[in-house]
């Protein structure tokens, strides 16, 4: 195989080098491997929408759900760290948002939100099933992760029942649920769903 002087051969399955190049620029966008990762961005993004609206409606409504709960567990994690190694102090110096700033707390949501679309969208292909059976085995498990670990970390119970009404704690299922509904049905319909 033949390549441009100081790049190294790789294998046509692995996406990022043939999409971008060493300096982080787009390369080849039309490239199977780039659309693919352009699908699975587009998807996750309409995922994250749609979570974040029904959970803006859930609190509209005046139902309190679990929202933030990784986050608040990575905080009491970090909290201690940060401040002896001396990354909070720079964190600050360098003017970025603080933690319990909105906007902080919305990018520190994408990100975590774009991970399990990249979970998904990479583990997917390999489970021979229809879309919709995927998408909510993979809400299901990360509920539970959340439920049944998450919560009872942070002192609020299996699914946060110690502080939630069982209406909170349906309506973030529900948010939860459409997040992997609408990246598998996304995925699915532009051909990256993998098996049926």
């Amino acid at each position: 195989m033949a390549t441009s002087p100081g790049i190294a051969p790789h294998d046509p399955d692995l996406p990022m080098p043939d999409c971008l190049s060493r300096t982080g620029r787009l390369r080849n966008p039309t490239s199977p491997p780039c659309r693919r990762w352009t699908r699975l961005l587009f998807a996750a993004l309409a995922a994250l929408t749609v979570n974040f609206a029904l959970l803006a409606l859930w609190d509209r409504l005046g139902i309190v759900t679990a929202h933030g709960g990784f986050q608040r567990l990575v905080k009491l994690w970090l909290a201690k760290p940060a401040g002896w190694s001396g990354i909070g102090r720079i964190w600050a110096a360098s003017s970025l948002p603080a933690p319990d700033t909105p906007v902080f707390m919305a990018g520190f949501k994408v990100l975590v939100g774009l991970g399990m679309a990249l979970a998904y969208g990479l583990t997917v292909p390999f489970v021979r099933a229809v879309w919709w059976a995927k998408a909510l085995g993979w809400a299901l498990l990360v509920w539970l992760v959340n439920a049944g670990v998450v919560l009872p970390l942070l002192g609020e119970g299996f699914a946060g029942a110690e502080g939630l009404a069982p209406a909170g704690i349906a309506a973030f299922a529900v948010a939860h649920t459409a997040f992997y509904l609408v990246l598998g049905g996304l995925l699915q319909a532009l051909g990256e769903g993998g098996g049926r």
